[in-house]
C-alpha cells in the first residue's frame, strides 16, 4: 500500500480561492499517480471516482503550474518528488519506485526540474551489485546473547560481578554498554583468577580499594600473595 505525503500550505495560501473541485482532484491525483508522481489521463476513471468531470486544461491553468502535461497522454505534479523524497539517491531502496517511474517516462526539455530529481540509473545488475557492497560494509558480527563465564564460576561468583558493576556506575559513573564489552571483561577474569573464590575475593578487595576493575592497569597487577601481608588479603582463604 503505498503512502503519499501533501503540501498543506497550498490550501492555505496559494489555493485559498481555488474551486473545491480542483483542489479535491489534486488530492486524488496525488493519491493515483505513480510513484513519480506521473499520471496517464483517464478522464473516465476520474469521474467514476470522483463523481464529476475534470476539465483538464482548466485545471491545469487554475492550479498555477503545479500540474504539467507530460506527452500526449500523461499529467505530472510538479512538486510530487520534492514532497516525498527530497533529493534522489540512487542505490536508495526506498527511492528505487520513483527512480523506475522517471526511468519509464522519458523527461523532456520542458521539464527540467525533473531531470536534476532523476540521477542516473545503473542497470539492474550493477545496481544489485552496489547493494550487495553496501549490505557487506554493514554486515557485523552478531552480538552475544548471553556472557560466557568459565566453568569455575559459580553463583557467588555471578552475584559477585553483578555488584561490582553496581558499585562502578555509583563510584565512577562506568558502565558496560554492550555484551561484547562486559564479556572482553570476564575474559580478563577468567585469565587472571583461576577459581571462583579468587574472583570473588579480588572483586571485594577491588571495591574496598575504589578500584574501577580487578587487574590495576597502571601497573599490570591483581591481588596476590605477595602483597597478602600489606593489604591483608588472603587468596586462598
Amino acid at each position: 500500500m503505498a503512502k503519499r505525503f501533501i503540501d498543506t500550505s497550498k490550501y492555505r495560501q496559494a489555493w485559498r480561492k481555488l474551486d473545491p473541485r480542483f483542489r479535491a482532484a489534486y488530492a486524488w491525483l496525488v493519491e493515483n499517480a505513480d510513484a513519480a508522481g506521473f499520471w496517464v489521463v483517464d478522464l473516465d476513471f476520474f469521474k467514476f471516482e470522483c463523481g464529476y468531470a475534470l476539465e483538464l486544461d482548466k485545471f491545469i491553468k487554475a492550479v498555477g503550474g503545479a500540474v504539467v502535461r507530460h506527452g500526449l497522454d500523461k499529467i505530472n505534479l510538479v512538486d510530487f518528488i520534492q514532497v516525498n523524497y527530497g533529493e534522489l539517491k540512487e542505490g536508495y531502496n526506498p527511492h528505487k519506485p520513483a527512480l523506475r517511474a522517471l526511468s519509464a517516462s522519458t523527461l523532456t526539455e520542458q521539464e527540467p526540474s525533473l531531470n536534476q530529481a532523476c540521477p542516473k540509473l545503473e542497470d539492474e545488475g550493477e545496481e544489485e551489485g552496489i547493494t550487495s557492497k553496501r549490505k557487506e560494509r554493514a554486515k557485523v558480527e552478531p552480538e552475544p546473547k548471553a556472557i560466557t563465564w568459565p566453568r569455575w564460576a559459580g553463583p557467588n561468583t555471578l552475584a559477585a560481578w553483578e555488584e561490582f558493576k553496581t558499585y562502578r556506575w555509583t563510584e565512577h559513573k562506568v558502565k558496560y554498554q554492550s555484551v561484547t564489552t562486559e564479556q572482553k571483561a570476564v575474559n580478563i577474569l577468567s585469565k587472571f583468577f583461576p577459581g571462583g573464590e579468587e574472583c570473588v575475593n579480588a572483586l571485594e578487595y577491588s571495591m574496598g580499594k575504589r578500584w574501577q576493575f580487578p587487574v590495576d592497569p597502571a601497573e599490570h597487577k591483581y591481588p596476590t600473595e605477595r602483597n597478602a601481608v600489606s593489604t591483608g588479603w588472603n587468596p586462598r582463604a
